[in-house]
């Protein structure tokens, strides 16, 4: 948390003339930061930890690095339910800015707690179904990123070359771009790369999609 930059200083990350910088200056305009402040947890563990509230056990599973360096999902057995935070987005495009496989482990450790309901970070709350398409979305994108790096196929042009099949459709798609940065990395083994780096890409081309799809269905969504 304390390495994630303050949300007003978004807009002198990036350039002012790009895509980028424009949804930066958006969320500046958009959102009130003048009484905002960083709170910070007061206590951490790491692995696992039980903690009560009233008669029911609260489980905090560790489960990074994988949407962040630092995850964790909360499990409520007594309800049946996984607080899956950001490493689940539901029937929307998930992103990664650490590891692609710590992804789909995390997916796995929430499929192995069996839970009748999971909440999302992003999206409607979902089921093991939710989870089992996160996870492979992300399959997908690791296979092709390994294919395309043993054949010397440049990030750019595996991002060009993807096939989403039922992914495609979900809401923006060009996070895939962020998502195959991060699995060229995590193979190569050099640290992530910063939001600053892919979002230009991921940015511009969503909003090139939005439009598409507008001028597709006549301005309607």
């Amino acid at each position: 948390m304390r390495s994630t930059p303050d949300p007003d200083s978004l807009p002198d990350l990036v350039e002012p003339d790009t895509a980028a910088g424009a949804w930066a200056r958006g969320q500046a305009e958009t959102f009130d930061y003048t009484a905002w402040t960083r709170e910070e947890p007061n206590e951490s563990f790491a692995g696992s930890r039980t903690i009560s509230l009233g008669d029911i056990a609260v489980h905090l599973v560790e489960v990074g690095p994988a949407h962040t360096p630092g995850d964790a999902i909360v499990h409520v057995p007594h309800d049946g339910v996984v607080f899956a935070g950001d490493i689940i987005f539901h029937r929307t495009t998930p992103i990664s800015w650490a590891s692609i496989s710590g992804q789909i482990q995390a997916c796995e450790t929430i499929l192995a707690l069996a839970p009748d309901v999971v909440v999302p970070g992003h999206g409607s709350v979902t089921d093991q179904e939710g989870v089992r398409e996160v996870r492979d979305y992300f399959s997908l994108v690791q296979d092709h990123a390994r294919r395309s790096q043993a054949a010397g196929i440049p990030l750019e042009a595996a991002y060009q070359d993807i096939d989403l099949g039922p992914y495609r459709n979900w809401a923006h798609a060009s996070r895939v771009y962020a998502n195959l940065a991060c699995a060229y990395a995590e193979a190569e083994g050099r640290p992530s790369p910063k939001p600053t780096e892919v979002m230009e890409q991921v940015i511009a081309d969503d909003h090139a999609l939005t439009r598409h799809s507008e001028q597709s269905t006549g301005g309607r969504q």
